[in-house]
């Protein structure tokens, strides 16, 4: 259907430089044990809304495996 429309369609894909279990990691290694922390101090205003995205994940996904309390 492509090629009798004369269309060529590509696209470039790339990794994210942002993971949500590097995230965890980073999370678990930063909170402070036992004490509440608020999720904008997580936050690396560099990142924009993917870092919020990805934090937020990773913090849902920690709670999950009961790994937050």
């Amino acid at each position: 259907l492509v090629i009798r429309q004369g269309h060529e369609v590509s696209h470039l894909i790339m990794r994210e430089p942002l993971s949500v279990r590097e995230r965890m990691s980073s999370l678990l290694e930063r909170l402070p044990p036992g004490q509440a922390i608020a999720l904008t101090t997580l936050l690396h205003l560099d990142e924009g809304r993917m870092g919020l995205a990805v934090s937020f994940l990773a913090t849902l996904e920690l709670a999950r495996q009961s790994l937050l309390v």
